[in-house]
């Protein structure tokens, strides 16, 4: 499956295991890789969306289109209740 990324830095980040463990810490960027992993294993977004891993979900207004997948820690940008 092809994974988009909103920048270039970002991709930067989640291709770069030990730069991403500098970044975000060691617990977040395995969660983080173990999902991203997860996601390239699927032929495409709708068998991903099967499995229910992360439980993907639409969203909404600006991002309509999209969809999150749940960390396995809360961050600030998606997971505010």
């Amino acid at each position: 499956m092809l994974i988009e990324y909103e920048k270039e830095s970002v991709r930067d980040i989640f291709n770069d295991f030990d730069f991403m463990k500098k970044e975000i810490g060691k617990d977040r960027a395995r969660a983080t890789k173990k999902r991203l992993d997860q996601l390239k294993a699927a032929i495409n977004f709708s068998i991903y969306l099967t499995t229910g891993l992360g439980k993907p979900h639409p969203l909404y207004e600006n991002l309509k289109g999209y969809y999150g997948i749940n960390h396995y820690w809360k961050c600030e940008t998606c997971c505010e209740a």
